[in-house]
């Protein structure tokens, strides 16, 4: 985001009157909830910015979602945008159980000094392991170890 201040100085009279604006959007969600920004994406891109450009792992991912109704269909974007936050729900009632595991894990790590080999590793140990495969693992389901 940039401040107004840096905005003053842009030819363009939209931006100049903005208190803030966004240069350049990144969101790293590693893993969560993907699917759902790209359905939110596409609606936004469908409904207010027909050239919004967006990516992860193809250009566009279900830039069509939405192509059934018509931008100017007030009900029918209204109702898009029920499914789309009804989407966000459910995502994130499957990922707030694996969240609530992971906390738990690294909280028994913080208290105890380590974590047990059960709860990190599928096959015999192998040596170190690092922080991103440990996450990848924990959030795969703990029982699985």
């Amino acid at each position: 985001m940039r401040p107004r201040s840096l905005s003053l100085s842009e030819p363009c009279p939209l931006i100049r009157e903005r208190a803030l604006f966004l240069c350049k959007p990144n969101v790293h969600l590693r893993y969560f909830a993907e699917g759902w920004m790209d359905r939110l994406l596409a609606f936004v891109r469908h409904f207010y910015m027909p050239q919004l450009p967006y990516w992860r792992y193809e250009e566009l991912p279900g830039a069509d979602s939405f192509s059934h109704i018509d931008p100017s269909d007030h009900e029918g974007r209204e109702q898009a945008w029920a499914e789309v936050k009804q989407n966000l729900a459910e995502e994130t009632a499957e990922w707030v159980p694996k969240g609530r595991e992971l906390v738990a894990l690294f909280e028994h790590a913080r208290r105890s000094g380590g974590v047990l080999r059960r709860q990190v590793f599928a096959v015999a140990y192998e040596g170190p392991i690092d922080f991103d495969t440990l996450c990848d693992r924990v959030l795969a389901g703990v029982d699985q170890y």
